[in-house]
């Protein structure tokens, strides 16, 4: 089978983000071989979807695997992390921000850092949430962490982009379309 379109548009390791939001599975599988996703990396703490069933991991998992991607559950790079006590994250008014932020700051997640760079250089790689532009939630998070002082690159996202677009992440300044 030959490259997809962007296959060749993205350097070397580059890491995207995607959103299932409320997607047909065909349509999100159909996003993620045009992006030539090899890996796609399910970070939500809580792999289900009480509205889109098609994205719980134990659905999801299979199906994926019937269009040749690999499907890895990375609970560790997910939210739903409460803020410390002691959290010097104190500018981020929203709570739960802040717990993501004080969470980022722990050995368990470089280490869930390190687990998706790894994969990234062994396939292209894609983090998915269940928000449709995962690159204004904690999807930037992850982009910064992973490009700090780790150079893995997270191309931008394209400028056309649509609702539920697989979407590169930041690092890198591109026009693409989606």
């Amino acid at each position: 089978m030959g490259a997809s379109l962007q296959e060749e548009r993205f350097p070397e390791g580059a890491i995207f983000t995607v959103g299932h939001s409320t997607l047909p599975i065909e349509d999100f599988t159909g996003l993620l071989a045009a992006y030539g996703i090899e890996t796609l990396a399910d970070i939500r703490t809580v792999p289900r979807s009480r509205h889109n069933p098609q994205f719980n991991g134990d659905a999801l998992a299979p199906t994926l695997r019937r269009q040749g991607i690999d499907y890895v559950a990375l609970p560790g790079l997910g939210g739903l992390r409460r803020p410390r006590k002691d959290s010097p994250n104190m500018g981020w008014r929203n709570e739960s921000f802040r717990g993501y932020a004080d969470y980022m700051q722990t050995p368990a997640f470089e280490e869930a850092v390190d687990s998706l760079i790894q994969m990234s250089g062994a396939k292209r790689v894609a983090i998915m949430c269940a928000v449709a532009m995962p690159s204004l939630a904690g999807g930037r998070c992850i982009e910064r962490a992973g490009h700090s002082g780790r150079g893995n690159p997270f191309p931008d996202e394209p400028s056309d982009a649509q609702a539920h677009a697989v979407r590169p992440g930041a690092g890198h300044n591109r026009d693409l379309p989606a």
